[in-house]
């Protein structure tokens, strides 16, 4: 499952600031992936 199913599950416990990093830390770590599989 995308992390962004786990940012949404937290979304009542987190306030706006860590959602918005845990968003960031997320795209970040998709990015890297794209990454990863676009060398091979």
């Amino acid at each position: 499952p995308p992390p962004s199913a786990k940012v949404n599950s937290e979304q009542e416990y987190q306030p706006l600031s860590s959602l918005r990093e845990a968003e960031l830390v997320a795209a970040e770590a998709w990015a890297n992936t794209v990454a990863s599989e676009m060398a091979w």
